[in-house]
């Protein structure tokens, strides 16, 4: 890869390289969402500063609150649901 970069030194890669991971980890596939970039307020430099375990917790937290707002959106709908269908047993 270096061969392909004149002006990059292999420590210089390195870092780009665990940057590029960390960003990949926290937005891509099993990550948080690549259309959550736009909600992010640090820069790519803090981060790539992040531990795994940091990261795995942002993740975390973000289906915990996907899921309860799945689950309460659910749940109004089956008491719109439940209330329809008491209506049309008394109208």
């Amino acid at each position: 890869m270096l061969q392909y970069l004149p002006n990059v030194t292999l420590g210089n890669l390195r870092i780009r390289t665990h940057r590029a991971k960390n960003i990949l980890m926290l937005f891509g596939e099993k990550g948080v969402g690549i259309d959550r970039i736009k909600l992010v307020t640090c820069s790519a430099s803090d981060i790539s500063r992040l531990t795994n375990t940091q990261i795995q917790n942002i993740i975390d937290r973000h289906i915990l609150h996907a899921y309860n707002i799945f689950y309460i959106e659910e749940k109004k709908f089956e008491d719109l649901q439940l209330e329809l269908l008491t209506m049309d047993r008394y109208h």
